[in-house]
Parts: C-alpha cells; sequence; structure tokens
C-alpha cells in the first residue's frame, strides 16, 4: 500500500500522505520508521528541533541497504529553525549529514520568528532570545539552499497569510510548500484558499489534533455522527478525519510509533466522503483548538498568530 502522488508546483511528485517524526526517538523510532517505509510510507516530516533527524537517516539508510527502496522513492522533508536564521547554509548542511542524504526534497523555513543562537543544544528562546530579524533576509539565504543542490524545493511553515503573501510578492524562488496545523477541529479555510491561488501545497501537521482520552478529545473523534460514518466505511474516525485533508486537498502526515496504526493511517485512499460529511466534519472548527500556537515567540512583531 501506497499513497497517490501529488504535484508540487513545479511538477515534482510527494506523495498524499507522510509520516510524522515529532515524537520518535532512539531504537524504538529507528523500527517506527523502518515500519512505515515497510507500510508503503514514502514520506518522512522530521526538523532539526525535533532531535531525531539521525535516527530518521538511520532507518531509511538501512532500508535502502536491504534494497527495500531507493533514494529517490523517498521524500524527505527538513527544516531550519530560529536559532540558524544567521546559519541558514551550515544548518541545512548538518541536517543532510544527519539523515545520510546529499540532499532533502524540502527544507522549511520552520517559524517566521528569529531566535539568538547560543549553541546547537539550546533550541528554546528565553525572553531576551526573541528577535525581530526579517524572515525575508532568512529566505533569500534559503533560496541559495537550492542552488547549492541542499535542498531540491523550500516552503514555509506556521506562517499566516500576510507573511506567505510578502515571501511570495518578494521572493525569486517562489515556496513550494506551506506546513501548517490543520485537522477537523482547526481547519483555517482561508489560508487554504491563498494557497490555491498562490500553487502552493499545503502538508498538514497535526492532522488528528491532540488525542485526550479521559476528556475523550478532540470531539472529533468521539463524535456519534463521525463514528456512524466511519461505520459506513469499515473505517475508524481517525482514518476519516485523515480522509477530510486529503479531500481538503491537504498532505496529511500523522505521527504513530505502531505499526498496526501505521498501517491503519495510511489506508485512506479507497473511500470518498461525501460532501455533506466533510461539511459536518467542517463544523467542529473552532479557533479554540489550535493546539501548536509557540506563545513563547509571541513579543516578536513576527509572531504569526496574534
Amino acid at each position: 500500500m501506497a499513497a497517490p502522488v501529488h504535484y508540487l508546483n513545479n511538477n515534482l511528485k510527494i506523495p498524499a500522505l507522510g509520516a510524522g517524526t515529532g515524537k520518535l526517538k532512539g531504537e524504538t523510532g529507528v523500527q517506527a520508521i523502518k515500519d512505515a517505509i515497510d507500510a508503503g510510507y514514502r514520506l518522512f516530516d522530521t526538523a532539526f528541533l525535533y532531535g531525531n533527524e539521525d535516527i530518521v537517516g538511520q532507518a531509511i539508510s538501512e532500508k535502502i541497504t536491504e534494497g527495500v527502496v531507493k533514494r529517490d522513492e523517498i521524500f524527505i522533508i527538513g527544516k531550519l529553525w530560529g536559532i540558524h536564521h544567521d546559519q541558514v547554509e551550515r544548518a541545512c548542511r548538518e541536517t543532510c549529514q544527519r539523515l545520510k542524504v546529499d540532499n532533502v526534497d524540502l527544507y522549511l523555513l520552520h517559524f517566521p520568528v528569529s531566535f539568538t543562537f547560543h549553541n546547537d543544544s539550546e533550541k528554546w528562546p528565553k525572553d531576551d532570545d526573541v528577535l525581530d530579524k526579517d524572515y525575508m533576509d532568512v529566505w533569500v539565504e534559503m533560496e541559495k539552499l537550492v542552488h547549492l543542490g541542499l535542498t531540491k524545493n523550500i516552503g514555509v511553515s506556521n506562517f499566516n497569510e500576510k507573511q506567505l503573501e510578502r515571501v511570495y510578492r518578494l521572493s525569486n524562488l517562489k515556496p513550494k510548500c506551506h506546513e501548517i496545523e490543520f485537522h477537523p477541529g482547526f481547519t483555517r479555510y482561508s489560508l487554504l484558499k491563498l494557497c490555491r491561488e498562490l500553487n502552493i501545497s499545503v502538508i498538514a501537521y497535526c492532522p488528528l489534533g491532540r488525542h485526550k482520552l479521559e476528556k475523550q478529545e478532540p470531539k472529533f473523534l468521539y463524535d456519534s455522527k463521525v463514528q456512524e460514518i466511519a461505520e459506513k466505511y469499515n473505517k475508524t474516525t481517525a482514518q476519516v478525519a485523515l480522509r477530510f485533508s486529503v479531500q481538503s486537498n491537504v498532505i496529511p502526515i500523522p505521527k504513530s510509533a505502531t505499526k498496526s496504526r501505521l498501517k491503519e493511517n495510511i489506508d485512506v485512499f479507497n473511500f470518498q466522503l461525501t460532501e455533506d460529511e466533510v461539511s459536518y466534519l467542517k463544523n467542529f472548527h473552532d479557533e479554540a483548538n489550535q493546539i501548536c500556537l509557540f506563545h513563547f515567540a509571541t513579543r516578536s512583531e513576527h509572531y504569526p498568530f496574534k
């Protein structure tokens, strides 16, 4: 089983569903990525901030050595974190080294706010570390990475509409992708509309929201009507939520370290939600459902979620 192909605005291909790696660590993480490859995943999203580029690289390298996949069949996303906004080339080169690849397929400006660099271990800024450096200056350095052959594509993550429009208007190389939080509880359709108008592909992190079993949250996974929809297609409510992303022309990257869940998450391309079912799922949207607010950066003029 493998995800269908989605085309970026330069006609390069990206799988229509991938695997998030945010909390994967150690041998368990290596095995989870290898299990994902065996299950058909060919898109892997990682970042310097996650501290696991090395295990992602190890798992993919081992599967290539085993002959299960070839490098050109895997799409790898890396990200530039705020402490490296003055060290863009070094950060990308070291990301590639940890991932054991010559280049990544997509390198994202992870967040529009810059932070003071102390060392590579101090990733989270203190109050005085939040800077007002213009993200367009960083984007100019990101463009150079493509010419250096360190990444095939560049994009952004966690930008608001004004910021995305500004990057698009002022850039020489237009962003290929925008990675944002997206799920039935937080849909951001005006931003999706802008991305469609600018021909920028959208990747969705947290496509299943934040799971809190004791509170039965997010609501869209426990709602009786959504459960009926899932039963209709012999699917789970999580699969219905992922299908909602796919039909919104968004590329979801759900996270899991469980082999059965990995198989379940990618098995969403053999059914189609009706317009009424999609409309029902849209009703769960509430601004209060946003999970990733990056509160530590609110003092910056470039904080995107004011």
